[in-house]
């Protein structure tokens, strides 16, 4: 799996990363497109999941309006219009969606404001 790039054996840039005192090529975790020192310090995202950012601690996450649906999966799902932010299910807001016009003060369920109502479909 390495290569010999000027006389040196190195671990491939783009998903693996060099394991610290061993000779050993390791996988970057999934979410990671490149890694360091260990499978989930991402230094990128992996491009082929759409919706992750990485984060001031080199972790690759859902974007806001999105979050990661299982454990088993590295796939970000749509949040409902209620969320800016939420947990599994999607309905399970940890943040209100402000430009729908819905109340922080009503989380998890993020109830409309006062003089608005939810007509079930717009955001």
């Amino acid at each position: 799996m390495r290569t010999l790039t000027t006389g040196i054996c190195n671990c491939p840039s783009i998903g693996y990363f060099d394991k610290p005192l061993t000779p050993i090529c390791a996988a970057c975790d999934p979410t990671c497109y490149t890694c360091t020192n260990l499978a989930t310090t991402c230094t990128d995202c992996n491009t082929n999941i759409t919706f992750r950012v990485l984060t001031a601690f080199s972790t690759c996450v859902c974007q806001s309006g999105y979050f990661q649906s299982s454990s088993l999966t590295v796939i970000c799902s749509t949040c409902s219009h209620k969320c800016m932010t939420c947990s599994s299910p999607s309905t399970q807001c940890t943040s209100c969606s402000i430009s729908n016009n819905r109340d922080n003060a009503t989380i998890p369920v993020c109830s409309c404001l006062k003089g608005y109502y939810d007509d079930g479909s717009s955001p």
